[in-house]
C-alpha cells in the first residue's frame, strides 16, 4: 500500500516543468492566504465575457492604479518584452485541473461552481526570472489582475488592477 502511495505521488510531479513548478508554488501562497471562499479547482482559460484576456495586457492597463499607496512603481517593473511575454501566456492560457497533490492546503479549492463563495482563476504566469507573477480572478462581485513579488522564499501580493465589478 505505501509502494502504491509513493508512486502515485511520484507520478503526480513526473511530468511537470520548472514554470509550472513556479505556477504551483504561486498558487500555494495564495491558497495560504485564501480568508474567505475557495478557488475552483479547474482554471480559468483566456476569455472575459468573449474577450480575450491578452487585449488587456498593455502598459495603459496594467499601470496597476492600486499601487498608488505602495512603495513599488510598477512602470519599473515591466519592460516592453515582459508586456509581450506576458501577453504570449495569457493568449495561451488554457483550463487546467489544478493538481492537488501540490497544493499545501488543499481545503482552499473546490468542486462547487457556487458564485457566492467560489473563485475562479487563471494559472498563475511567472516572469522575470521568477521574481514576478501575474494572475486574473474573478468572483460574483468582479474580476481583477494581481501583481505578486517573490521576497525570499514567499509570494507577496503587491498590487492589484480590477477590470469589473458587478
Amino acid at each position: 500500500m505505501i509502494l502504491l502511495l509513493l508512486c502515485i505521488s511520484c507520478s503526480t510531479t513526473k511530468n511537470i516543468s520548472k514554470n509550472e513548478l513556479e505556477s504551483y508554488d504561486v498558487l500555494n501562497s495564495i491558497t495560504q492566504k485564501q480568508k474567505s471562499g475557495k478557488i475552483y479547482y479547474l482554471t480559468i482559460n483566456n476569455m472575459y465575457d468573449k474577450t480575450d484576456l491578452s487585449k488587456y495586457i498593455n502598459p495603459k492597463f496594467l499601470d496597476f492604479p492600486l499601487c498608488i499607496n505602495n512603495s513599488i512603481n510598477p512602470a519599473n517593473i515591466f519592460e516592453e518584452s515582459d508586456f509581450e511575454y506576458i501577453k504570449k501566456q495569457f493568449n495561451e492560457l488554457q483550463i487546467i485541473k489544478i493538481r492537488k497533490p501540490l497544493i499545501k492546503h488543499k481545503s482552499a479549492i473546490t468542486k462547487i461552481k457556487g458564485k457566492n463563495e467560489t473563485s475562479f482563476m487563471t494559472f498563475p504566469i511567472v516572469f522575470k526570472n521568477g521574481n514576478y507573477a501575474i494572475y486574473y480572478s474573478e468572483s460574483r462581485y468582479g474580476g481583477e489582475f494581481s501583481l505578486l513579488k517573490k521576497e525570499g522564499e514567499k509570494w507577496e501580493k503587491i498590487c492589484s488592477t480590477l477590470l469589473w465589478i458587478e
